[in-house]
């Protein structure tokens, strides 16, 4: 048919009848490319969203300095490896990891992080605040890694509620199930809303098992869908 008129996807329709195809995998650059993205600013700390910060060699050079109207750079980022992130630089894809990466020893995934964020109340700058979670996220997965309920904090300022906060939660919860319609509220101990981040759902007053927030299982999350 010399003189059809098709379009790209009907010719490709067309000759993959006749000669077939050949799949090509993925590279790592198009496994990026896939990635949930986010517009940030490159600034003297690094890279910060969901309240953490990312930072890195391959950022000097670009600190301040976008090509955009907005200032910010186009980051993707994993939220099954939320401790590394990669950001569009003129000459490619440049890693960035999070600087208190060190302080988490296993794996964990952006569901558990939101749950620290959560169940933590910023008495800090920042800064601090930042570390302060990831300590306690280090301790809830070495807590789900041993199976243990719950965990002893040898100091009264380790603890990611005061004790105070715990009985609010406590009956609050109990009120709630005594209650066919529960009251409806903002939640009392989120941290203030981070840039570039929206604002987490759930309640800082309910306190959750640490085997649930295990490694994420593939087969079991196919099965709850």
């Amino acid at each position: 048919m010399p003189r059809l008129t098709l379009t790209p996807n009907e010719m490709w329709a067309a000759l993959t009848g006749i000669a077939g195809h050949v799949p090509i995998p993925l590279t790592g650059a198009d496994w990026i490319e896939l990635l949930p993205s986010r517009r940030c600013a490159i600034t003297d700390e690094g890279i910060r969203f969901e309240y953490r910060t990312y930072d890195g060699p391959a950022l000097n050079g670009h600190r301040h300095r976008s090509p955009a109207a907005d200032g910010k750079w186009e980051v993707h980022h994993n939220p099954y490896e939320p401790w590394q992130c990669w950001v569009r630089l003129p000459d490619g894809w440049a890693q960035a990891e999070w600087i208190h990466r060190s302080l988490v020893s296993k794996p964990f995934t952006d569901t558990t992080w939101r749950h620290i964020r959560t169940m933590a109340t910023r008495r800090t700058d920042r800064a601090e605040h930042e570390e302060h979670l990831a300590r306690h996220l280090d301790e809830l997965l070495r807590r789900a890694h041993t199976g243990q309920a719950s965990a002893t904090h040898s100091d009264k300022g380790s603890s990611l509620a005061d004790v105070p906060s715990q009985r609010a939660g406590t009956r609050r919860a109990r009120r709630r199930t005594a209650d066919t319609n529960p009251p409806i509220g903002p939640a009392e101990h989120l941290p203030p809303a981070d840039e570039n981040t929206p604002p987490v759902p759930g309640s800082a007053g309910t306190a959750a098992s640490a085997g649930a927030w295990s490694i994420f299982d593939a087969h079991q999350e196919a099965q709850q869908w």
